[in-house]
């Protein structure tokens, strides 16, 4: 089912019926069957009916919003206190502390071998020694995470992992495109994309965890954080490089997306993409939900389909009917070519030391 994104200002949504009318300047401009719609996002001012909330609610479709630079604003749901099934379930796993340090070592450690996927497959189209030296950095914190026995410690792998990680990712990128650093920050193109593609993945995975009857708010690696829907962090984890990362790679180096997609700087120096390239996005977005990949256990599926089956993983390890979560990794791509490039670059001994 479709996902209805709102982009432009002063769109009106009402109910007729069991149909989503939007209006735009006095416009219909789409109608829907409530029964078509899987989600709503809105990214600007709309005005919702009193009416159409109160169905919204009753037929249980997730209606969030952000500003058109990614930031959260707010959802419109149930109450998920009255809808989670498996609620007690997680309560009585929040004690486990070796069921949450081992779950939240899965999510990191996932993330970091995708996050070093994503640079080895850079790297085999141009040899960069600062990718070389990330990806170097990423295989010591994978093979030393298990030596981490706090979520704190996670948590500073994760943070150590980023120091790298995205300085590295910014040699992939055009030139015109600077990225000192990943932050929520508005005054970055890349940080802009970066918090849009988040937050749609966060709340893609957050859909789901309703459906299954988990609670979002009892997370694992992210339990003590600020953010909303801590578990769908926890679970995006993963599929942040292959997903959001990749698809802001190929964008802007395709050049679909450049800087003329941006506006200029406002008083506080912050940058947005224009509405039509906001479009863009959210349209290749929806095509790389759509792309098939080898999930290690279902075989041949879309992305959109590998996320509903990673939450159907960790339902399965909080019940315990898995003994660990299984996480999704994604492969390197390799062709023989890259294989004889790799035998000849020299072998690097690697060690880690703590301090």
């Amino acid at each position: 089912m479709p996902t209805v994104y709102i982009t432009e200002s002063g769109a009106v949504l009402k109910i007729q019926g069991k149909s989503l009318n939007v209006w735009q300047q006095q416009e219909l401009r789409l109608t829907l069957s409530l029964s078509q719609i899987s989600q709503i996002v809105i990214f600007t001012h709309t005005h919702i009916t009193p009416k159409t909330v109160k169905l919204l609610l009753s037929e249980e479709i997730p209606t969030l919003f952000l500003t058109s630079q990614g930031e959260y604003i707010g959802r419109l749901e149930t109450d998920t206190n009255h809808t989670a099934k498996y609620l007690a379930k997680q309560v009585q796993r929040s004690q486990d502390s070796e069921f949450i340090r081992a779950t939240g070592e899965s999510c990191l450690w996932a993330q970091l071998h995708n996050q070093l996927t994503l640079l080895k497959n850079a790297t085999l189209r141009q040899f960069n020694p600062s990718l070389q030296l990330a990806e170097n950095f990423l295989t010591l914190l994978m093979d030393d995470l298990a030596t981490a026995h706090s979520l704190k410690e996670l948590r500073e792998y994760a943070t150590s992992a980023a120091s790298f990680y995205y300085p590295a990712f910014a040699f992939i990128l055009p030139h015109q495109f600077k990225f000192p650093r990943r932050s929520s920050c508005k005054a970055n193109p890349i940080n802009v994309l970066f918090n849009i593609g988040y937050a749609l993945l966060q709340q893609q995975i957050h859909c789901f965890l309703k459906s299954a009857g988990l609670h979002p708010d009892w997370a694992n690696l992210h339990q003590e954080s600020n953010n909303n829907s801590p578990l769908a962090c926890d679970l995006m984890a993963e599929f942040r490089a292959p997903l959001v990362d990749e698809l802001v790679v190929n964008l802007l180096n395709s050049r679909i997306i450049t800087l003329k997609h941006f506006t200029l700087p406002d008083s506080q120096g912050n940058v947005e993409l224009y509405t039509h390239a906001l479009k863009l996005f959210l349209q290749h977005w929806e095509e790389k939900l759509k792309t098939t990949v080898n999930h290690p256990r279902a075989g041949e599926v879309t992305y959109r389909q590998c996320l509903q089956l990673q939450v159907q993983e960790y339902l399965a390890c909080l019940l315990g009917d898995v003994e660990h979560y299984r996480p999704m990794l994604v492969s390197t791509q390799v062709s023989q070519t890259d294989i004889n490039i790799i035998q000849e670059l020299e072998a690097i001994p690697l060690m880690m030391v703590r301090r």
